[in-house]
């Protein structure tokens, strides 16, 4: 790539000259100065508003990752003798790799990143719902689902948002997989079972002028092809989740998807 130095210094020296000239004659100044102010005198703040006047819709897409990798799990060979054994201690490490990543200090880089671009509609992806069970059952999937909340992407992710003021409610959320696996609880020694439920969600803007953003009519679905994995009596579902917009005489379906990469 060329380098827009010696361009640059071409255009300067142009430039010193015309001026030069302009001087010369008195209405050819006022010309240059009166432009001249024009130029440096800041744009006009960009104004949110389309063709016609009609107010254009803002959207953010957000991953907030689960925080772990979860294919250590899945590689793992349910014929293996030592199966259980090491099902426990691979849910184990990916348990703590989760809270070792500090999901409320992710978030709130998030929020804050959020809050800077004011997006009236935010489509939110990997929104995981982290529950636990104490004990567990010691099997896949447990006897009973796993109720103690320990951590809610979208409702840590909207508490930071308001404490930031921005107000977002949550419009529509859609569930994917919903997993639930023993795992050795490094405080207390006991086998407790932990269940991963993937979530995305849309956010939608609730401080806006009356009239301004309405939304309805939230659905969610599942993809019918999954990835799944019959020896472990598990399916990796992907979905979808949608909202119908309305906003200044304008109406759309919006859609939050997360297919499989």
């Amino acid at each position: 790539m060329k380098s827009r130095e010696p361009k640059q210094a071409r255009n300067t020296a142009t430039w010193h000259v015309k001026f030069g000239a302009y001087l010369r004659r008195p209405a050819n100044a006022l010309l240059l100065i009166a432009t001249t102010l024009a130029l440096a005198m800041p744009a006009p703040a960009s104004q949110p508003f389309g063709p016609g006047g009609k107010r254009s819709i803002k959207t953010m897409t957000v991953n907030l990752y689960i925080g772990a990798g979860t294919e250590r799990i899945l590689a793992l060979d349910p014929t293996d003798p030592e199966y259980l054994t090491k099902l426990v201690t691979a849910v184990t490490g990916v348990y703590y790799e989760i809270v070792a990543s500090q999901p409320q200090v992710r978030l709130q880089r998030v929020a804050a990143e959020i809050a800077a671009r004011t997006p009236d509609i935010v489509a939110v992806e990997e929104a995981t719902l982290l529950r636990n069970q104490s004990p567990g059952d010691l099997i896949v999937g447990g006897t009973s689902p796993a109720t103690n909340v320990v951590f809610d992407y979208v409702e840590m992710l909207v508490t930071a948002l308001e404490v930031r003021g921005a107000h977002y409610a949550v419009a529509a959320t859609g569930n994917e997989w919903d997993i639930e696996l023993p795992m050795l609880n490094l405080q207390t020694g006991t086998v407790d079972d932990v269940r991963q439920t993937d979530r995305e969600a849309i956010l939608v803007r609730t401080d806006l002028p009356r009239g301004q953003l309405h939304v309805s009519n939230p659905q969610n679905g599942n993809f019918t092809n999954v990835i799944g994995f019959p020896s472990l009596g598990l399916s990796l579902l992907r979905g979808w989740c949608s909202v119908d917009v309305f906003s200044r005489g304008r109406v759309f379906r919006y859609i939050c998807v997360h297919p499989e990469e």
